[in-house]
């Protein structure tokens, strides 16, 4: 078995550390591995009959104990700086996975990494094949496929092949470059036209070509110089073609200086140097059972070979890139459609008017009875001269209109930010009344009077975000956005990433979604928004008041930020049925509760059912979450289903948790193992009176949470509240 182990080192590497693990690892694993020993020693056999030797050479080899023939390879680290400001650093790795017994040719795998300082990488992986004729040239073949990540955040890929001669007194090589992956964009730029938003495009294209080169050896300053061409073929730029001139230089046995320079399409000229280290690899020296520190520096010493012999391990020179060319497309008109035809206005404008981007409208009011206005239009309204002149009034959105505003590029790439055109209402009433499918962004709304800033009447489609809204002011319907639905029917509305700041409201909430009648879905999303201010107003509230308890309102509020108001989030239901999700909102520092769920019986038996997760409530006056099941009048019965996991509450004036009902109501909050799924995770701690204060008769299950403590007493908690096992430090 040692002659075996040896031989195979000899022979193949890999094979023989696969041959150690089988012969070593049946100490832990033997029934496993002695089958399959049988298995890797014959497929060894099989190996040895593949390189060349006859069944009985290969079984003489068993017993040639004193066989010193040992398994070389290279492997290379480069770095390289041009005059194009870019840096390249790459591994390079050529082994043989197949070694004639002359040492004459051998099959290799070469695989090599390469980062680039311009963000973009490469990864090559080749095999290849070489041989030695008549002692006087190696004549070579290889095959790679070559995937990199270009400078633009796109991937290209491509497959070569390419032939070698190799000789003392002349080189020669040449390298095909097929690309398999297409064209790509790789940018969008937009530019107002006339009447249409214009895009440009920029493409990059992988290049298919070739390359070659000639070399001979300067002995004097033992230095090789080459000289070559280039050709690459575009479909969407020119071709790109020129010369290459090279040297590398072996200062000593492991270090190479390389110097280059790139002449491309006679106009670019492109210089490039670098140094190279080599380092040979022999495994079977390395693997060798004499155990020694020694040997293991011997790893780099390589065995004495001819020129010649020593050029089978050469690294493969071909193009590190997949060569790529940009081209950008004039502009032309955009066939988004969420931007179609355009109306212009802009209130500094003192000549003509048409509505397009030269002669703009002056008003707002001008630009909604335009003639081209219809379902799909665009308004797009210019800050101007920074005032409302020509921007004060009560406007209505026909169906299908975007309204536009300079404080926001619309998320198209090129079009300039330059600030807040300022809508106003003169205190007059709504500012904006929608229709269906309206979309309204980059805006400042501010001065309604006693009314919303943005309302939609039984209205579905409106995409609301990027705006700016101020001095919005009640109460009782100053709302600055209000969504309500007064006709049976399904909705579906987004309020999104805007800014609501300093509204003087003092009733329901700044982002009002109500549902007061029969036979309405109502959904949506809130998301993203700033909500701020030092007054009483609500921040967010759903309203459900339909006494028949046929509607249903499906509202998703996530990732928004309240501070500064009367309350946070409301969620009240006096009839139907909301189903939400509250999650990633941040709530501070508001005059009243954080969360607010409250199911209110009027003659109906309404129901919440929320999801509050990962929301940061903290500092609030009242409490950080409040449940409340209660009979206003007449009969039925309120439900508040609270599903609570991931929340930190913390620093409320009150109670950080507070669960109330009042009649035969129900309120079933899982703060974690209760029946509604909780992990629980959450972190509640250091509030005013306790961090759970449970009124009701039910038990509540909030196991698995922070309380502040390694050690939480019963003092933080009031009521039935199983609080066991906790967690011994904050989950957030």
């Amino acid at each position: 078995m040692r002659n075996a182990l040896k031989t195979m080192r000899d022979i193949n590497p890999l094979g023989f550390v696969i041959l150690c693990v089988a012969r070593y690892a049946p100490r832990l694993l033997p029934n496993v591995v002695r089958a399959g020993r049988l298995i890797v020693t014959g497929t060894f056999v099989l190996c040895g009959l593949s390189q060349g030797y006859t069944a009985d050479e290969y079984v003489s080899s068993l017993n040639a104990s004193n066989q010193e023939r040992y398994y070389p390879s290279k492997i290379r680290f480069a770095g390289q700086v041009s005059t194009e400001h870019r840096g390249s650093f790459y591994v390079d790795y050529l082994f043989p996975i197949w070694y004639a017994q002359d040492e004459n040719s051998l099959i290799f795998f070469n695989p090599k990494q390469t980062i680039h300082t311009n963000s973009s990488d490469e990864l090559n992986l080749g095999v290849g094949y070489r041989k030695i004729f008549w002692d006087k040239f190696i004549a070579g073949l290889h095959f790679f496929y070559d995937r990199k990540n270009s400078p633009a955040d796109v991937t290209h890929e491509q497959v070569g092949w390419g032939l070698e001669l190799l000789s003392e007194p002349i080189d020669f090589r040449f390298n095909y470059y097929d690309p398999t992956s297409g064209v790509k964009v790789v940018d969008e730029n937009y530019s107002f036209g006339s009447t249409r938003l214009l895009v440009s495009h920029s493409y990059e294209e992988p290049l298919k070509g070739f390359d070659f080169e000639v070399g001979v050896p300067i002995e004097v300053i033992n230095t090789r110089a080459y000289a070559g061409g280039f050709f690459y073929d575009s479909k969407i730029a020119n071709d790109v073609e020129g010369y290459r001139i090279r040297t590398e230089t072996d200062i000593n046995n492991w270090l190479s200086l390389d110097l280059e320079m790139n002449s491309k399409n006679k106009q670019e000229t492109e210089f490039v140097g670098g140094l190279r280290v080599t380092v040979p690899l022999e495994f079977g020296k390395l693997l060798d059972r004499k155990e020694s520190i020694n040997k293991l520096l011997d790893m780099f010493q390589v065995t004495q070979r001819s020129k010649l012999k020593e050029r089978l391990l050469e690294r493969v020179v071909r193009d590190i890139d997949i060569k790529t060319t940009a081209q950008t497309t004039a502009p032309v008109a955009s066939t988004n459609t969420d931007v179609q035809e355009i109306v212009y206005v802009d209130n500094s404008n003192v000549g003509a008017e048409d509505g397009t981007r030269d002669n703009p409208w002056d008003t707002l009011a001008e630009a909604l009875i335009d003639g081209r206005l219809a379902s799909g239009v665009t308004i797009y309204v210019a800050k101007g001269d920074g005032t409302a002149t020509g921007y004060t009034g009560n406007f209505v959105l026909s169906d299908g209109i975007l309204l536009w505003g300079s404080g926001y590029n619309g998320g198209y790439n090129g079009i300039a930010v330059s600030g807040y055109p300022v809508i106003d209402g003169g205190g007059a009433g709504t500012i904006i009344r929608l229709g269906n499918n309206n979309t309204v962004m980059g805006l400042r709304i501010q001065n309604t009077g006693n009314a919303p800033g943005i309302l939609g009447h039984n209205t579905t489609g409106a995409d609301i975000h990027h705006n700016y809204l101020t001095q919005i002011t009640g109460p009782g319907g100053g709302q600055p956005i209000t969504l309500r639905q007064f006709l049976a029917g399904t909705y579906f509305n987004r309020v999104w990433d805007n800014i609501l700041a300093n509204c003087p409201e003092d009733d329901n909430g700044l982002i009002f979604f109500m549902t007061p009648v029969a036979n309405v879905t109502s959904s949506g999303v809130i998301s993203g928004n700033i909500i701020s201010g030092t007054n009483t107003s609500g921040g967010i509230m759903l309203w459900n008041s339909d006494a028949s308890g046929t509607s249903v309102t499906n509202v998703t509020i996530t990732g928004n930020t309240i501070s500064g108001l009367g309350s946070g989030i409301t969620i009240t239901s006096s009839g139907g049925m909301i189903n939400t999700t509250v999650s990633g909102n941040t709530i501070r520092s508001t005059g009243g509760n954080g969360i607010y769920c409250d199911a209110v019986v009027s003659n109906s038996n309404p129901v919440v059912n929320v999801t509050l997760d990962n929301n940061t409530l903290s500092g609030n006056s009242f409490n950080g979450i409040y449940l409340y099941s209660q009979t206003f009048f007449g009969v039925g019965q309120g439900t508040v289903n609270a599903n609570i996991y991931g929340n930190t509450v913390t620093d409320s004036s009150l109670d950080g948790v507070r669960i109330e009902r009042t009649d035969s109501n129900i309120v079933t909050a899982d703060f974690g193992g209760g029946s509604l799924g909780s992990a629980g995770n959450n972190s509640i701690y250091n509030n005013g009176a306790f961090d759970v204060n449970n009124t009701t008769a039910f038990n509540v299950i909030a196991e698995n949470n922070w309380w502040g403590t390694d050690s939480p007493i019963a003092g933080q908690f009031n009521g039935l509240v199983d609080y066991t096992p906790w967690l011994m430090s904050t989950p957030n």
